[in-house]
This record gives C-alpha cells, sequence and structure tokens, in this order.
C-alpha cells in the first residue's frame, strides 16, 4: 500500500525529532477519546513532563491553518494538564 503524502511528512519530521535526541518518547497518529472530545494529533512527543503536539498538513492553505488550530485547541480541552 502505498503511503499518502501526508503520512510521509509526519514519519520525516518524527525522524528529524528522534534524531534530535531531545524527546523521551513520542506517538505517531495518537488517537484520544477524553473529556467527550474525540481526535488524533500527527506526533506527539514528550520530553520531561513537557508534551509537544505536532499536526502537519501537507499544503499551504489558510483551511488548513484553520484546522490545526481547531485540532490543537479541541486537544487542549481534552487534556488541560497537559497543555498549561
Amino acid at each position: 500500500m502505498r503511503q499518502s503524502k501526508h503520512d510521509g511528512l509526519v514519519e520525516e519530521l518524527r525522524d528529524r525529532l528522534f534524531n534530535t535526541h531531545d524527546y523521551d518518547r513520542m506517538w505517531l497518529f495518537y488517537k484520544y477519546c477524553r473529556n467527550d472530545l474525540i481526535g488524533e494529533v500527527d506526533l506527539l512527543a514528550m520530553a520531561d513532563s513537557i508534551w509537544d503536539f505536532y499536526e502537519v498538513k501537507s499544503t499551504f492553505h489558510t483551511k488548513s491553518n484553520r484546522k490545526a488550530h481547531q485540532q490543537y485547541d479541541r486537544f487542549q480541552e481534552a487534556f488541560p494538564k497537559w497543555t498549561t
């Protein structure tokens, strides 16, 4: 099965971040269902007790940017202690 452009970009980001050795753990396509919110984070990375959220968009478009912000807002609402 051929990989999508988006998935390839997410994996490339993971590889670049992994090579920095800055993160203790990383999750690709992290699915969550919490506080009545359902979503998926393209890449979630943890260093010590700090979480970094990465949402990859394969196009440069205002709608894509807006959607990424909405996805992050939903994640913040689902995990308020992780994102304060």
